[in-house]
């Protein structure tokens, strides 16, 4: 009598454990997108990253570190999006507005929402579009100036805007 032959799963079924923790995070940023933090359920978390509610406790003590690894995972990527562009050498500004162009990326991509087109509003097709927009007002006589008074701050230096001024 031979002994009866036990064949492997499909390789293609079986999920390597170092991806897991990755893939439970995937899924409970779909949870917390749905029903919130508060709403969110580990049996739907499981459910949606394919795997056993206990599997989770494998990897995350409890809801509260899986929201934990989650902004975690986001501060890393948005660090190294900020070491790449740290490494460009821009020029100040440019460097400013790309690491706050990264850090919304990051942000938005975490909510799942993307654009099929994406600008700073320091771009030079940006600035085009505004000076034309203002010539083309100003030429229909649509922009005006006037002088106006406003209260200066000597000690800060600076000039005050009207919502911190009370009173006459």
């Amino acid at each position: 009598m031979s002994s009866p032959s036990y064949s492997s799963p499909d390789t293609r079924w079986r999920r390597l454990p170092e991806e897991r923790p990755h893939q439970i995070l995937e899924a409970a940023i779909a949870e917390f997108g749905e029903h919130g933090i508060g709403g969110a359920r580990l049996e739907r978390i499981a459910s949606r990253a394919g795997v056993s509610k206990g599997t989770i406790y494998l990897y995350f003590k409890n809801k509260t570190e899986i929201v934990a690894a989650i902004c975690a995972e986001t501060f890393e990527a948005l660090i190294e999006s900020l070491e790449e562009i740290e490494s460009r050498n821009l020029p100040p500004l440019e460097a400013f507005i790309a690491g706050i162009a990264a850090g919304r990326r990051q942000y938005l991509e975490g909510f799942h929402i993307a654009f099929d087109h994406w600008h700073s509003t320091h771009s030079k097709e940006n600035t085009e579009l505004s000076q034309d927009l203002y010539r083309r007002l100003k030429a229909k006589g649509l922009i005006y100036s006037k002088a106006i008074e406003q209260l200066f701050d000597p000690v800060k230096g600076m000039f005050l805007a009207d919502r911190y001024i009370t009173g006459t």
